[in-house]
């Protein structure tokens, strides 16, 4: 709703995300995508049994091919 206050999980992202602390080049945890919905300049990503893991992993040779397209 237009003037309250955001919620405190959006805070606490907002404040890693410009303190740079935010973990890169890992794995986190996992979801699945139960949909995706576009709009005019975006794409939504329904998600759901999101987990975080222990411990983070670091994934060894599988990165995105140049011009990866999803959709």
């Amino acid at each position: 709703m237009p003037g309250d206050a955001p919620a405190q999980w959006m805070l606490e992202l907002a404040k890693l995300l410009i303190l740079g602390d935010l973990p890169t080049g890992v794995i986190v945890g996992s979801a699945v995508i139960e949909k995706v919905t576009a709009g005019d300049d975006f794409y939504e990503w329904h998600l759901s049994a999101v987990e975080r893991i222990d411990r983070q992993l670091k994934p060894k040779g599988h990165r995105q091919p140049v011009g990866f397209k999803p959709f």
